[in-house]
């Protein structure tokens, strides 16, 4: 559940302008207002033997926390990382956010709390935490976590992805998934020569495979056709 990040005083800047606005229009009271039940558990289709070792471990650390005379983030994230292996996702969260409420600005929690809140279908708290977890360090994978959850979970902010998507690719450099998502983005909404360009790039930084050579194509046809 971890990611590698970059690091960088302009980076870290041009990401925090794009999530701030971002992070704006993110209402917490949004998941309630819509219905959306919140679920506390999945089953992650564990046998009677692995879920006893979890089961085990989690008990020992738990332990060994609750003797600690002195708050250790790194046993709490270990704690949180176990629950959410055994599909414990509320308890999950609880060790994420114990984190954050002794160290608002741990990364790491921020983008396991995420994807732990994305599962428990809490869509705007997941989009909320990447959000603040990008304004402290530019993550490719956050970044398309944060896409995906925009696209697929609130279509009412799908028209910002663009802006996400350039503004991260100008604060962590060209990357292939960047550009290929941007492009995905570009051609659905019938801006095919920017998705052509887009796809070009990406194809280029996968080291010319032709993994992206179909969509290049049907992206320059349609741009042609679009032409007087």
């Amino acid at each position: 559940m971890t990611s590698n990040h970059h690091h960088g005083l302009t980076a870290a800047i041009v990401v925090i302008l794009v999530v701030v606005a971002a992070v704006l229009i993110f209402r917490p009271e949004a998941n309630h207002e819509s219905g959306v039940e919140l679920r506390t558990f999945i089953d992650k289709g564990l046998t009677p033997e692995a879920q006893a070792e979890f089961d085990l471990r989690i008990a020992t650390l738990k332990a060994s926390i609750e003797a600690s005379e002195e708050f250790n983030g790194h046993d709490h994230l270990l704690l949180g990382n176990l629950y959410y292996q055994v599909g414990e996702l509320e308890l999950a969260k609880d060790a994420y956010e114990a984190i954050l409420a002794q160290s608002p600005e741990d990364v790491g929690a921020l983008e396991n709390l995420g994807v732990a809140l994305e599962l428990m279908r809490d869509y705007e708290g997941a989009a909320r935490a990447w959000t603040k977890a990008l304004s402290l360090s530019g993550s490719v994978t956050t970044v398309i976590r944060l896409v995906d959850i925009i696209e697929n979970s609130l279509p009412e902010q799908y028209d910002r992805v663009d802006d996400v998507l350039e503004l991260a690719i100008k604060s962590l450099g060209q990357d292939e998934q960047l550009n290929g998502r941007l492009a995905k983005w570009y051609f659905g909404n019938g801006e095919y020569a920017e998705a052509q360009s887009h796809y070009e790039v990406a194809e280029t930084l996968s080291g010319g495979t032709g993994k992206y050579a179909e969509r290049i194509a049907e992206a320059r046809r349609l741009s042609i056709e679009r032409q007087p």
